[in-house]
């Protein structure tokens, strides 16, 4: 690889996300992380140690503009007894990089859900934490070295 010019990192400002399908405009931000769970090894004959999976654990979190009252479907949800799972689709899509990231997160449940929030004089934001399962994460699309 060469040099690459700045123009070429990604900007998020031209990313989206779909929650089941549904454009979020509101979205401000998005994250997952995969946590790779381990346990140490002794190796026999050695000093060394070493390390074997032994899970993987998917959270994230996204954070909307308060428009609406996203949070109401799964409150109403959670009410009933039922632990309502989703679908986030996220995009990267700067035209200025070399190329488009698409990433599809299925089987996702929300952690922890905000009821009711206000500041005066600021602009409202909700965080929703979720979590995911690694097996379950798919790329449409991805961006390779040039």
């Amino acid at each position: 690889m060469g040099k690459i010019n700045g123009q070429k990192i990604i900007s998020g400002s031209k990313a989206n996300m779909w929650l089941n399908g549904k454009l979020m405009a509101e979205v401000k931000s998005v994250e997952s992380k995969a946590s790779i769970n381990r346990e140490t090894i002794q190796m026999a004959g050695s000093y060394d140690e070493d390390s074997k999976i032994t899970s993987i654990g998917c959270e994230g979190s996204f954070v909307v503009n308060k428009v609406y009252t996203t949070e109401k479907d799964f409150v109403e949800s959670f009410q009933k007894g039922v632990d309502t799972r989703f679908q986030l689709y996220v995009t990267l899509n700067d035209p200025d990089s070399f190329g488009r990231e698409s990433t599809q997160l299925d089987n996702c449940w929300l952690n922890e859900v905000t009821i009711a929030q206000f500041e005066v004089g600021s602009i409202l934001q909700r965080e929703f934490p979720f979590g995911h399962t690694f097996s379950d994460i798919k790329y449409a699309e991805s961006i390779t070295a040039q």
